[in-house]
C-alpha cells in the first residue's frame, strides 16, 4: 500500500538564512528569513514556528525580532563595485582566449625547441663514443686496485645517498643526494665497443683464479635505480665512485660458474649500457652519462662486494626503487624557476595572479569524469606526484615503503596511501610593486630554502615530500588510517570512536607511532602554494569549489510500506542530488518537545549511513526515485506519541577513492565543467583528495590574546601537542596574527600572511571585503582572552563562499567535534624547531 505524502516541506522551517528582500510590514516573516532595510540587513529572530509582521527592524541595531548582519550605509557602491568585477571578468574571457591562442604558438615554439635537443643528444651520442675509447686507459693491476679498494670503499659511503633508510643501516652515513642528472638520459655506447669487449674479456680469463683466490663473491643481479649507471672507483688515482645515478635501467652483471667475468649488453629504455671488465680482475666499467658525455669506471673486487652487499639491502626496501625515480624523473633535474606574482589587497582587490619566470605561459585545467583537459605540469617531472606506501618511525625518519604498482603495495589492512613528490626549493620576495612573489625551484639556489616537507627529526634531508592521499578513515585494525573506498571519520553519537578534534588527535595519533599528527601547516601549505603556482589565482572558487554547498534534507515525498531501494523525493528537489554522492536515510527524532534533524544523531542514518546515489529515475509527473547503494528500505514515518517522525534524506561527505572516477590527477569528479563549480563535488589535487564536505582539523591552535588578535600556531613537533597550550607553546611554529573586525560572524579574509610555506589570513572582516573580493575565504573567530580555538581548514557541506583553500574556523575549543568535522594523517610533524 502507498499513499501520497501531504507533508508541507515548509514544515521543517528555515535551516539557512533566507533571503526575502526589502522589509513590508504587512509581509509575515520567519526564523532565518533576512531582510534589507534603509541601506542594512537583518535576521529575523521569531520564535520556531511562529511568524511576525509590522514589527520593522531599528536602524543598526540588534533587537529582540531582528538581529542585523551589515550596517547600513555604503552598500551601493560595493554592489555597483560588484557588478562592474562582474563585467570585468567577461572581458577577461575574450582576453584569456587570446592568450590561449598565444600559448599554441608557445607550444609550437617548444616543439622546435625539442627538435634541437634531439640533434644536441645525437651529438652527445657521437661524443660518447669517442669517451669510450679512452676507457681501457683506466684498467691496472688488480693488486693496485686492491691497495685502493679501501679508499674507493670510504668515498661510496660519502657518496652514495642513503635513498632508502634501510641503505643508511648497513651503510655507514651516505651523504651526498642521487647524483643529479640531466634531462637526457644515457646514451647510446657505440657497438664498435664489442671488440674491446672481446679483448678485455679473454684477459679477464686470465684472472678467474686470482679474482677466486682473493674471495670474490658472484656477483648476480645488482639492480640500481634510474638510467645512469654505478659511479666508478678509478684504480691507482683513486678516484672515487662518483655518482649512482638514479633511473637506471636494469644492468646484469654476470660471472660465469669459472668465474670468467661477461659483460652483457643490456638494453633498457633504448640505451646499451656496455660494462667493460678490465685485465686486472677489476669489477665491470660502465658507461655514465652526464649531459650526454660517458665517464668510464672501474670497480674493485672490494667495491664490487659491497655494492653487492647494498643491494641485497635495497631490496628489503620493498619499493620498486626504478618505478620510483622514473616516475620522478629525477635525471632530469631542471635549473627552472617557477613563480607566481600574488596581489596585495592595496593593489588590486581581486585574486588574479601573475604566472612569472619559467611558470610564464603554463596552464593548468582542471579535469571532469569525463575529460582529460589540459595541465602542462603533468608533463613536468618535477611537478608530478605518485602513490606510495610510506611510515615515519620513532626516530622521526620517513620511509616509503612500496610504490602503486609494486605487489606490496596496499590500500588497506594497517597501510598508509600517500602522494609522494620531488622535494623542492622555495622563497618569498616582496617586489615592492603591490605583488608578492612565490617562486619554487628544484636545485639548490641562492636566497631560496629547501620545503621543510624534505625533513627528517635528526635534520637529514630527504629527495621526497609525502602528504596524505586521503582524510582520515577507520582501517580494519581501528586505528585512524589514509585509505581509498571508506567513509571519512567523523563524530555521531553511534561512533564516539571516530571523533576527530585538536585534543581528540593526540591519543588517536600516539596509537600510530610516535611522529603521526593531524595535518600540519606545511602539509595544507604545499596545497596552497601549489595551486597559486599551476592555476594563478588565490580565489580557488574560480577553479574548483568541493563540496562547500550541499547540505539538503528531504522529506520522503511519498510515504510507502513497499520496500524499495530507491527514496522519493519531488523533481525540484531532485535537481538538488548529484548521481555519484553520498546520502544518509532515517527518521527524525524527538529533542525535548520539536522533531530535530541533526546529522549527529544515530536516528538520522539508521536506514542508510552514508551511501552512493546510483542513479535518478522518474516516478511520476511530481516524483522521482533516488536510487542507493544499499538494502531495500520503506518510507514510512514512525509514531512519537501524537508526533510523527518523517523518514528522510540527508546529504552526506563523500566517501574516500573518488580520484578513480577523474580523468587526471587534478579535477573534480563531475560530468561536466560546469560541476567544477557549482559546490557539489569534492577536489583532487595533484593526487590528494579534499573538501569531501568535512573540514580538516588542522595540527595546532588559536589563541585570544588581550587585544582581541587571534594567534595562529601550527604543531612543528608531533611529540609536544598538548590539550592545554599556551602563546608560544614549544614544538609549535606561529603563523600569523589575525585582526579581527567582529565577533561570532565570517570576516572574509583582506590579508595574507606568509609563514613557512603556509599562507595565513593576516586581517579580515574590513571595508570592501567579500566573497568576490581577494581570495574570497574567510575567517570565523570567536572566544575570549586567553581561550584557545581549534584550527578547521578548507570548508564543510554547508558554508559555501566563506570555504576554500585559506578559510579558517576558529569558532570551537579544541576538543569540539561532531558529523561534519574530520582530518588528514601527516608525517611531517618532525621538525626540533617551530
Amino acid at each position: 500500500m502507498q499513499t501520497e505524502n501531504t507533508y508541507v516541506e515548509t514544515d521543517l522551517g528555515n535551516i539557512a538564512l533566507n533571503p526575502r528582500g526589502e522589509y513590508d510590514a504587512e509581509t509575515l516573516y520567519e526564523y532565518l528569513d533576512t531582510v534589507s532595510y534603509r541601506g542594512g540587513s537583518y535576521v529575523c529572530l521569531a520564535e520556531l514556528s511562529k511568524t511576525i509582521n509590522n514589527i520593522a527592524p531599528e536602524e543598526g541595531k540588534n533587537t529582540e525580532h531582528w538581529q542585523m548582519l551589515t550596517l547600513p550605509g555604503g552598500l551601493t557602491s560595493d554592489y555597483i563595485a560588484m557588478h562592474d568585477d562582474v563585467v570585468n571578468k567577461a572581458k577577461q574571457v575574450e582576453t584569456s582566449r587570446a592568450a590561449v591562442e598565444l600559448s599554441q604558438q608557445e607550444v609550437e615554439d617548444a616543439q622546435a625547441d625539442v627538435s634541437q635537443m634531439r640533434q644536441d643528444t645525437q651529438e652527445a651520442a657521437e661524443e660518447a663514443a669517442s669517451s669510450r675509447d679512452s676507457a681501457a686507459g683506466y684498467a691496472q693491476s688488480a693488486e693496485t686496485s686492491r691497495t685502493a679498494a679501501k679508499e674507493s670503499e670510504d668515498n661510496i659511503n660519502a657518496q652514495v645517498v642513503g635513498f632508502d633508510a634501510h641503505v643508511t643501516e648497513k651503510i655507514s652515513a651516505a651523504e651526498s643526494a642521487i647524483t643529479e642528472a640531466r634531462q637526457t638520459a644515457v646514451n647510446t655506447v657505440s657497438v664498435k665497443q664489442d671488440d674491446a669487449v672481446q679483448t678485455v674479456t679473454g684477459e679477464g680469463n686470465k684472472q678467474v683464479k686470482n679474482v677466486g683466490d682473493a674471495g670474490t663473491e658472484q656477483v648476480g643481479k645488482v639492480k640500481s635505480a634510474g638510467t645512469s649507471a654505478v659511479s666508478a672507483v678509478n684504480t691507482a688515482s683513486g678516484t672515487a665512485v662518483d655518482a649512482v645515478k638514479a633511473q637506471q635501467t636494469a644492468s646484469t652483471k654476470a660471472v660465469t660458474d669459472e668465474g670468467v667475468k661477461q659483460v652483457t649488453a643490456v638494453k633498457a629504455a633504448g640505451t646499451a649500457q656496455v660494462n667493460t671488465v678490465n685485465s686486472a680482475g677489476k669489477a665491470q666499467i660502465e658507461a655514465v652519462g652526464d649531459v650526454g658525455k660517458t665517464q668510464s669506471v672501474n670497480i674493485t673486487e672490494s667495491a664490487a662486494k659491497e655494492l653487492i652487499k647494498m643491494q641485497n639491502i635495497t631490496s628489503k626496501f620493498e619499493a620498486n626503487a626504478n618505478n620510483l625515480l622514473a616516475m620522478f624523473g629525477l635525471l632530469a633535474y631542471t635549473d627552472k624557476v617557477y613563480s607566481v606574482d600574488i596581489p596585495l589587497w592595496e593593489t588590486t582587490q581581486g585574486g588574479t595572479c601573475i604566472k612569472s619566470d619559467d611558470n610564464a605561459g603554463l596552464v593548468a585545467l582542471p579535469s571532469t569524469a569525463v575529460e582529460h583537459r589540459q595541465n602542462d605540469y603533468e608533463e613536468l617531472p618535477w611537478f608530478k606526484t605518485i602513490d606510495v606506501n610510506a611510515v615515519v618511525d620513532d626516530n622521526g625518519i620517513k620511509k616509503i615503503t612500496a610504490v602503486k604498482g609494486d605487489n606490496d603495495f596496499s590500500e588497506s589492512g594497517s597501510a598508509d596511501v600517500f602522494v609522494c613528490g620531488l622535494a623542492f626549493y622555495e622563497k618569498w620576495s616582496d617586489l615592492g610593486n603591490g605583488y608578492m612573489r612565490y617562486s619554487r625551484c628544484f636545485t639548490p639556489r641562492e636566497g631560496y630554502e629547501l620545503n621543510k616537507l624534505a625533513y627528517n627529526l635528526d635534520g637529514t634531508k630527504n629527495p621526497f615530500f609525502l602528504i596524505a592521499k586521503y582524510p582520515l578513515v577507520t582501517g580494519d585494525d581501528g586505528l585512524l588510517h589514509s585509505q581509498p573506498n571508506k567513509r571519512c571519520a567523523f563524530r555521531t553519537s553511534d561512533s564516539t570512536t571516530e571523533a576527530i578534534s585538536m585534543n581528540d588527535s593526540i591519543a588517536h595519533m600516539k596509537k600510530r607511532g610516535k611522529y603521526y599528527s593531524l595535518a600540519t601547516f606545511l602539509d595544507n601549505g604545499y596545497i596552497q602554494t601549489t595551486w597559486l603556482l599551476m592555476f594563478g589565482d588565490i580565489n580557488s572558487d574560480e577553479t574548483m569549489t568541493g563540496c562547500t554547498g550541499n547540505s539538503f534534507q528531504f522529506v520522503a515525498s511519498i510515504e510507502s510500506d513497499e520496500l524499495h531501494t530507491y527514496f522519493p523525493v519531488t523533481n525540484s528537489q531532485a535537481s538538488s542530488i548529484e548521481i555519484g554522492s553520498y546520502v544518509s536515510v532515517g527518521h527524525e527524532y524527538m529533542s525535548d518537545s520539536s522533531r530535530s534533524n541533526d546529522r549527529y544523531d544515530k536516528r538520522i542514518h539508521e536506514i542508510a549511513f552514508d551511501v552512493k546515489v546510483l542513479k535518478i529515475e522518474t516516478l511520476d509527473d511530481n516524483n522521482k526515485a533516488v536510487y542507493l547503494d544499499c538494502d531495500a528500505f520503506s518510507t514510512v514515518h514512525q509514531e512519537f506519541g501524537d508526533t510523527q517522525l518523517r523518514c528522510i534524506m540527508s546529504s552526506m561527505h563523500w566517501r574516500t577513492g573518488f580520484n578513480k572516477d577523474v580523468k587526471g590527477r587534478t579535477g573534480s569528479p563531475c560530468p561536466t565543467v560546469a560541476g567544477l563549480t557549482n559546490r557539489r563535488y569534492p577536489i583532487i589535487f595533484q593526487g590528494i583528495e579534499m573538501q569531501l564536505g568535512v573540514y580538516e582539523v588542522m595540527a595546532g591552535f588559536d589563541i585570544v590574546t588581550s587585544d582581541g588578535t587571534h594567534e595562529i600556531y601550527g604543531l612543528s613537533d608531533a611529540t609536544k601537542a598538548v590539550t592545554n597550550p599556551k602563546q608560544s607553546q614549544a614544538g609549535h611554529t606561529k603563523l600569523s596574527s589575525i585582526t579581527i573586525t567582529n565577533k561570532s560572524v565570517w570576516n572574509y579574509i583582506t590579508h595574507l600572511n606568509f609563514e613557512s610555506g603556509y599562507l595565513c589570513a593576516a586581517s579580515c572582516g574590513e571595508s570592501g571585503s567579500g566573497s568576490s573580493k581577494g581570495c574570497g575565504d574567510a575567517v570565523y573567530p570567536s572566544g575570549n582572552a586567553g581561550e584557545t580555538r581549534e584550527l578547521r581548514s578548507f570548508g564543510y557541506l554547508w558554508h559555501r563562499d566563506a570555504c576554500g583553500l585559506f578559510c579558517l574556523y576558529l569558532g570551537s575549543w579544541l576538543g569540539y567535534c561532531g558529523w561534519y568535522i574530520g582530518g588528514r594523517l601527516s608525517v611531517n610533524a618532525v621538525l626540533q624547531e617551530g
